[in-house]
C-alpha cells in the first residue's frame, strides 16, 4: 500500500512537468490566453480500488510555461527524471518522461491541446505494477496577480 501511495503522490506531480521554459516559447504559436486558469483533474486506475477524487486547483499559465504543474515531485529540475520526448505542434503539447524513484521506473506520457481560454489533456503514468490515467480540463478565469 505504501508503494501505491508513493506512486499516486508522484503521479499528481508528474503530469505537469513535461515542458521547460525553453521548450515552449511564445514563438511556438500556441493559442493560449495567459493568466489564471482553473484546472480540473480526474484520475482512474485499475490498480486502485474505488473512485479517485477529482482535484480542482488554480494556477497562472503563460506561453513560456504552458504545462500546468501541480506539486513539484517530478519537476524538470528533478535529477531522477529524463525527458525521452517533448514536442509542440500548433496548439498541442506532448511528452514522454521517465523517472527513477526507489529503484523503480515510472513513465509519464501525456498530451494536451489549448483552445484559447480552455484546454483538454490526458496523461498515462505507468510503473511496473500500476497505471493511472489522468484527464484534465482547464479554463481561463482571469488575470494573474502580480508575483513581485
Amino acid at each position: 500500500m505504501k508503494k501505491l501511495f508513493l506512486f499516486f503522490i508522484l503521479f499528481l506531480g508528474l503530469w505537469g512537468t513535461a515542458c521547460s521554459k525553453k521548450e515552449v516559447s511564445k514563438s511556438s504559436g500556441i493559442d493560449l490566453k495567459e493568466g489564471k486558469w482553473e484546472i480540473t483533474v480526474s484520475m482512474e486506475s485499475s490498480s486502485y480500488p474505488g473512485k479517485l477524487p477529482n482535484q480542482v486547483y488554480t494556477q497562472c499559465i503563460t506561453k513560456d510555461e504552458a504545462i500546468p504543474i501541480q506539486g513539484q515531485a517530478m519537476s524538470s529540475s528533478n535529477q531522477n527524471c529524463v525527458y525521452k520526448q517533448k514536442e509542440v505542434k500548433g496548439n498541442s503539447i506532448s511528452w514522454i518522461m521517465e523517472c527513477k524513484e526507489e529503484g523503480e521506473t515510472i513513465v509519464n506520457q501525456g498530451s494536451m491541446v489549448y483552445k484559447g481560454d480552455q484546454f483538454d489533456g490526458r496523461v498515462i503514468v505507468k510503473s511496473k505494477d500500476t497505471e493511472f490515467v489522468q484527464t484534465m480540463q482547464g479554463k481561463w478565469v482571469g488575470k494573474c496577480e502580480d508575483r513581485r
